[in-house]
């Protein structure tokens, strides 16, 4: 008993660093890190699940297109630079990937050199003239997404996002787009290919319409029309026509961003999704026997907590590993005739995949078989849910099931066990319940919530898993009373707009959250801040940001409601102010 306590032990700090990471929560750029690949490179994957709409004869060849990130950093007392250059792999034509991957590192390159110039003679007049010097910066991120135009090859469409600061008030954003036509020929899709010969008349109608909504937040008669070059790129089965700050706003209203629906001859199909590959460890030795598969993340939306995820399921993987070695030699030294080699062997399930479909949740469910003598070993289970958002966080099931998540989750799972009782254990030395820290992973519309061998019924029972349908009520279902710590806003609820995005009044959540509020009429924008925090939103533009933040999209534009009230998605309290959202039967509550 003693000995299957401390192996035990040991197998549930191994899991706890591999599941802990999972509670990391960071802002970064939405680059990949994956530690089976050359230092400095990164994927994001452009799986097999991103082609499920086309064609069975295109999809062998589609799912060998990825997108890798070069990765450059640099940090001096006048400069800070973190550039995530794409680089394309896979494509049917060599020699066009070639020239398109020389020609964004080049364009990278070229806005470093001219920064770092730029940043060395104002460090300069601020040491002559003695004042004091903030270093300038530079950062690029980029998103990668493999499309579908009826049955011909594959569209891999990269949005590059340069962000730089060089002094002044604030920084400037930059969009590059590529899209490419993967073929033999490769060639660059336009708009014309898309929408077809009359592409400048239907595009600019949309955008006039849109602009029309929010004629004030944008210069007077400045859009003229689209450009035969005009930058775009594809996401949602949509053309994303992207206009650059100051060019037909002012600088409030961020990177201006209009989706045009595709025409349904040239949909695109849904986006990549989070790639989560093995990383093998395979070792053994008079001691020991060792079998894992380490999960690797790429793609994920948070690039830092992405980093910090798989650098420590690798180091809690090799401590594991030590761990075991120790204590088989231990055994060895007591029982040399009797001793047999321990063994572990570690494999995963990627039960969601973090995409739309998957309602953004990445779902991991992890078992660890051990063998330390006996007749029989472990196998423990764990699992890491998640949310894919720029700041990534950790899905509970009080996030899932609302506050009263134990009664009802238990009540699931003690129905089945009474349905076929003679499996389990009885009275105290049965279930008892669940609580926060239950082991659970999500799959397609349902929860599974799995004990570990011996919990709650026999070893033989191997780890019960329970299978509960998700609650029906959420963010995007019904309104919900909005309640800031312990207080419930009067008439604010989170309401759900025709696209599903749970929209919530501005003002009175954000000052209950300690923010101060200003209201530029001029351009219809809000400003909020709250110590050296700030942001601000402006009507009819899809375009958030947080500080230095490179801007984001929501999914839906700041408006007004019935009631004059200026509203935002809900995900601007949890993504941009960084608020904290758990939910309720008929309420969400934000906590500072």
């Amino acid at each position: 008993m003693a000995k299957r306590n401390e192996s035990k032990k040991r197998i549930q700090a191994l899991l706890l660093g591999l599941t802990g990471a999972a509670l990391l929560s960071t802002a970064s750029l939405p680059s990949a890190h994956a530690s089976a690949l050359a230092p400095g490179q990164a994927r994001v994957s452009v799986g097999p699940a991103a082609y499920a709409s086309l064609p069975a004869s295109t999809q062998a060849k589609a799912v060998s297109v990825s997108v890798t990130a070069k990765k450059i950093v640099q940090s001096t007392s006048a400069l800070k630079a973190v550039l995530f250059v794409p680089v394309v792999s896979g494509l049917k034509d060599a020699s066009y990937q070639k020239s398109l991957n020389e020609k964004m590192e080049r364009t990278a390159m070229a806005d470093l050199d001219a920064v770092k110039k730029q940043a060395a003679s104002g460090l300069a007049a601020a040491k002559k003239a003695g004042n004091e010097f903030h270093p300038y910066e530079i950062k690029l991120q980029y998103s990668a997404g493999l499309s579908g135009t009826g049955t011909d090859s594959a569209i891999v469409s990269l949005k590059l996002n340069t962000y730089i600061f060089a002094g002044g008030a604030h920084g400037i954003s930059r969009i590059d787009t590529y899209n490419v036509k993967n073929a033999g020929s490769a060639s660059a899709v336009t708009l014309k290919m898309l929408f077809g010969d009359s592409y400048p008349a239907a595009i600019n109608t949309e955008i006039k319409r849109q602009i029309a909504r929010n004629a004030n937040g944008y210069f007077k008669d400045a859009f003229t029309g689209v450009a035969a070059d005009q930058s775009f790129y594809i996401k949602d089965g949509s053309a994303q026509i992207v206009f650059q700050p100051y060019e037909i706003a002012p600088y409030a209203a961020g990177i201006p961003v209009f989706a045009v629906p595709l025409p349904a001859s040239s949909k695109p199909i849904p986006a990549a999704s989070v790639q989560v590959d093995a990383k093998p460890v395979r070792t053994e030795d008079e001691l020991y026997k060792a079998d894992i598969d380490v999960p690797v993340l790429s793609g994920l939306l948070d690039a830092k907590f992405q980093e910090e995820w798989n650098a420590q399921m690798e180091q809690a993987a090799a401590k594991e590993l030590d761990s075991l070695k120790k204590a088989a030699a231990e055994r060895k030294k007591a029982n040399p005739t009797s001793f047999i080699p321990s063994e572990i062997k570690t494999t995963f399930e990627v039960a969601s995949d973090g995409s739309p479909a998957a309602g953004g949740m990445v779902s991991i469910k992890m078992s660890t078989y051990t063998y330390e003598g006996g007749a029989n070993g472990d196998t423990h289970v764990s699992a890491a849910t998640f949310r894919n958002a720029s700041q990534a966080s950790p899905v509970t099931l009080a996030a899932l099931f609302g506050s009263h998540y134990e009664s009802e989750v238990g009540a699931a799972v003690q129905a089945a066990i009474s349905k076929d009782k003679e499996n389990y254990f009885a009275d105290d030395d049965g279930f008892r319940g669940v609580t926060a820290d239950s082991v659970f992973y999500v799959k397609a519309q349902d929860v599974y919530v799995v004990f570990q061998q011996g919990e709650i019924a026999p070893r033989a029972s191997g780890n019960p898993e329970f299978k509960i349908p998700l609650p029906t009520h959420g963010e995007d279902s019904k309104p919900l009373q909005v309640i800031v710590g312990s207080k419930a806003l009067s008439g604010v609820q989170a309401v759900p707009n025709k696209d599903g995005v749970a929209i919530v009044p501005v003002r009175d959540a954000a000052e209950a959250l300690g923010y101060k509020l200003k209201w530029d009429k001029r351009t219809s924008t809000l400003e909020l801040s709250k110590g050296s925090q700030w942001t601000a939103v402006t009507i009819g533009s899809d375009s958030y940001t947080y500080n230095k933040m490179a801007p984001v999209a929501l999914g839906a534009a700041p408006s007004y409601d019935s009631k004059g009230r200026m509203t935002v998605p809900l995900a601007f309290f949890t993504e941009i102010l960084h608020a904290k959202a758990s939910y309720g039967d008929d309420s969400v509550t934000l906590q500072k």
